[in-house]
């Protein structure tokens, strides 16, 4: 992935990128290529070569990534709550690894197939 496509796409289509804006561009290069090999590691479906991912999946994968906080990311190692001076907090099981963009842009179709009533054991009813 070339980062200057990343990086373009984020600055143009992205408008919620205080966490990029804040790093500097060695810290923005190693969050491109951390987010673009998670994403060729959940994806099997995509390959750098053949099939490489698209630019706005990997953008929206990157300012995921540098948006967690200290809290989404232990409950990403599994703590399920947090007690701090009576204050608590909890956190569900659900998978937060991927931007909820990427699964958008790149969920597995599922398909689908009909047949023709008369090609079934309905077919003296048409």
């Amino acid at each position: 992935m070339v980062f200057e496509d990343v990086k373009a796409f984020i600055d143009e289509n992205i408008f919620h990128t205080a966490s990029w804006d804040k790093v500097d561009e060695p810290k923005k290069r190693k969050a491109v290529k951390n987010a673009e090999s998670v994403l060729y590691m959940l994806f099997k479906n995509y390959n750098s070569t053949t099939k490489p991912l698209p630019v706005e999946a990997v953008a929206y994968q990157t300012i995921w990534i540098l948006s967690k906080d200290a809290n989404v990311m232990k409950a990403e190692m599994g703590v399920s709550s947090m007690s701090i001076e009576g204050m608590s907090q909890s956190f569900s099981k659900t998978d937060r690894s991927v931007a909820p963009e990427v699964k958008l842009l790149l969920k597995k179709r599922v398909g689908s197939y009909s047949v023709n009533v008369t090609d079934t054991n309905r077919g003296m009813y048409t």
